[in-house]
């Protein structure tokens, strides 16, 4: 689980962001569970990859999980991107 407080929160796009070396310890690729300061879980799973010209990772995006939703109605609209520094 990866406490939120680690996360950029944006209102405005809905989105948490990161860098992945900022996740050293909590995140090594996959799905990725945040943790609310209040104790919440949500679990989110990487639907999109992008890659920059040369092949490499620029960053993943992940969409939360339909048993998040349930829990947390207003997550549907939410998003996660973990950048790759």
């Amino acid at each position: 689980m990866v406490p939120s407080r680690l996360f950029r929160k944006s209102c405005e796009t809905k989105t948490f962001t990161a860098e992945a070396s900022d996740l050293t310890g909590y995140w090594s690729g996959g799905s990725i569970t945040l943790i609310s300061d209040f104790g919440h879980a949500a679990m989110f799973d990487c639907v999109n990859v992008r890659y920059d010209d040369e092949g490499d990772i620029q960053c993943w995006v992940f969409q939360p999980v339909a048993e998040s939703v349930e829990k947390i109605p207003a997550l549907k609209e939410w998003s996660v991107t973990i950048f790759n520094d």
